[in-house]
């Protein structure tokens, strides 16, 4: 419900998903859901982290490119041990690329790489950056704790 329950030294201490290291100590684990432009940093329980769809800048493709409008089933994987998951994706006419997950994944974090593969097969088909802003939307109704910067 967007309570302030602490302040911070800054949001550059801070990752998205984090559990550790949060300074606060709270009656269940808190994670890191979001880190706004402001230095607001927003923290929430664990099933708080999931996300169901973002958007993908810079791409760059390998084997094969896809049209403004075209939709695509494959895997997409967005952190290092994280294992690919199916997802529909599709070109957007800006260049970018929305994904579309049918279960949710946690800490989906802009900035990261997201690299996609076929649904058959380990050859990489293309990669980009999570854009900033892609993880749920976190009305200020929805937030279950904020922490302010200082």
């Amino acid at each position: 419900t967007g309570e302030i329950i602490g302040k911070h030294k800054g949001k550059e201490r801070f990752t998205i998903g984090q559990r550790k290291g949060l300074g606060i100590s709270w009656k269940y684990p808190l994670y890191v859901l979001a880190i706004e432009d402001d230095g607001t940093v927003i923290l929430g329980a664990e099933d708080e982290r999931f996300c169901s769809s973002f958007q993908v800048e810079n791409l760059s493709f390998q084997a094969l490119l896809l049209k403004p409008g075209e939709k695509l089933r494959c895997r997409v994987q967005v952190r290092y041990r994280h294992s690919p998951v199916i997802c529909e994706v599709e070109m957007q006419e800006n260049g970018n690329i929305s994904v579309d997950l049918p279960e949710p994944v946690a800490s989906v974090t802009p900035g990261q790489s997201a690299v996609f593969y076929p649904e058959e097969g380990d050859y990489l088909l293309f990669g980009g950056l999570i854009v900033k802003g892609s993880i749920l939307s976190i009305s200020e109704k929805e937030r279950s704790h904020t922490v302010l910067n200082v």
